[in-house]
Order: structure tokens, then sequence, then C-alpha cells
């Protein structure tokens, strides 16, 4: 009776090894590459773009599906990838919302899943920087060109030429005081012939008084800010008889948004001399403001 046991025995271990034997290999996990595209500046409301490759380790396995997930910023993004693809490189492009914080550190997971519930992943981190450009105490004395500051150029009609505003005009004039126009204003080329020169300027900038916290525009502001534009006696977009405290949103024709606040005005007392506007600029480039 002990022999029979013994044999019986051996009889299921050999059975064992031949079912062993017979078991599959485990599923290989497959691969993926993540690389972004360009060198973004990862601002508020701008656009990055990722090349996301991904592979199965067999044929005999296919794609699945692919998750984004994130820290700091959590775009929760799957893609199902087509029937039987067991190779696949694809483009996908997040915006960063303007309402995240500058300063904000972000890590993004890409994981990529086989039929055979095999995975992988790679990782993406960044910064999130201002989208805005600050600048304080700029002053409408003739020097501020576009060159020198943020593409603007600014002009007081008490100086006599025939340089043109781009984007917006300060000036102070006897008859409008403190004023801000769009280059294309109509009343500008009335002011110009005071001085006995022509005047044309095609560029249309939208500018409106608001009543908003200077302090507290920031780039999500900006980024769903609707300027409409206001008019001036003698034809054309502008505000005048501005006064120290008064804030104005302007767009230009590329879609750049910003706000100025006038902080101090210096009326020239003679014809020689020449008046100044001190004004803070908040502003939104046109790539992340549209």
């Amino acid at each position: 009776m002990k022999k029979l046991n013994y044999l019986l025995g051996l009889m299921v271990v050999a059975a064992m090894g031949i079912f062993s034997a017979c078991t599959p290999d485990a599923a290989e996990a497959p691969t993926i590459n993540v690389s972004v595209v360009g060198s973004p500046e990862y601002t508020q409301g701008s656009e990055v773009t990722y090349v996301v490759t991904a592979q199965t380790a067999s044929d005999k396995d296919v794609l699945n599906q692919l998750t984004i997930t994130g820290t700091g910023l959590n775009p929760n993004y799957s893609y199902s990838y087509p029937a039987e693809t067991t190779m696949s490189t694809d483009s996908f492009t997040m915006v960063i919302p303007t309402d995240v914080p500058a300063g904000t550190d972000v890590e993004l997971t890409f994981e990529v899943t086989t039929d055979k519930d095999t995975s992988a992943t790679a990782t993406q981190s960044f910064t999130v920087t201002s989208a805005l450009t600050e600048k304080s105490d700029l002053v409408s004395d003739g020097s501020y060109t576009s060159s020198s500051q943020n593409g603007f150029d600014v002009e007081s009609l008490s100086i006599v030429g025939v340089d043109k505003g781009e984007d917006f005009v300060l000036i102070h004039n006897s008859a409008v005081g403190n004023a801000i126009y769009s280059p294309n204003a109509k009343q500008l080329s009335t002011l110009y012939a005071y001085n006995n020169v022509t005047y044309s300027n095609t560029t249309e900038t939208k500018l409106q008084k608001v009543t908003k916290d200077f302090a507290t525009v920031d780039a999500a502001y900006l980024s769903s800010l609707a300027v409409t534009s206001s008019t001036v006696t003698g034809g054309g977009i502008g505000v005048e008889k501005l006064a120290v405290g008064d804030v104005i949103a302007f767009e230009t024709t590329d879609g750049t948004k910003g706000v100025i606040k006038i902080t101090a005005v210096d009326n020239a007392k003679s014809t020689s001399a020449i008046s100044k506007i001190t004004f803070d600029l908040k502003m939104l480039k046109a790539a992340t403001a549209k």
C-alpha cells in the first residue's frame, strides 16, 4: 500500500512538471517615448505639443489606450488606439489654462496600456510662467519707441514731428486734455494739423476705460476681456480727459490685450516744453490672448 502511494506521488509531480512546461511566458510591457515640440515657454494660456510614440513588445499584443494625468495640472485625457495597432506615433496639444498661477510646478504622466494588461509610463515636467508683460513708470516723453518698450510707440503732440504711433498714441492737448487714441483716429489728423503736420495711419486699436482694479489684473482677466471701442469727438477710437488713476483697456489688431493705468501727468507750461503722461502697463501677448 505504501509503495502505491509513492508511485502516485511521482505521477502527480510529473504531471505538474508537464503543466508547468506548457504555461505561456508572461506578457512583456510596451515601450513609450514622449518628447516636446520646439522650446515652449510654458506661459499661462500657451500651447504645448507633445509627441508620444508607443510600441508593443510583441506583434501578438496590441496597444489599447493612452492616458495623460498630472500634478499641478491634470488634463485627465484618454485616447483609444485603433484596432490591431502595435506601434503608433501621435501628437497631443495641451493649452495651459490662464488661471493656473505662475510658478506652479507641473508633472505630466503618460501611460500606455495593451490588451494584455501591461503598461509603460513616461513623464514630462515644467513650471508655469506668467504670460503678462508688466512695466512701471513708462512716460510719453517722445522717447518711448517700439525698439525699447514692447512694441508701443507713444507720442506727445507737444513734439512737432511725423512719427506715428503703432498701437496707441498718448497725448496732451489743451482742447482734449490728456488722451489716448487709436493710431487711425481722425481726431489725431485734426490735432496734428494744428502744428501743420499731415498725419495718416490705418492701424486700429480698440480702447476703453474700465473700472477694473489695476493691481488685480492677471492673465485670466485679460484673456477673457472683450474690449468695446470708445469713440471721441472729431472721429475715431480713444478716451479723452484722462486723469490720474484711470485704467484703460486696449486690444491691438493682432489680438494683444492689455491695460494701462495713468499714474501721473505733467502738463507743459510753455510751447517749448514737453507734456508727459506717466503710466503702468500690463499686457498679454497675442499668442496667449487669442
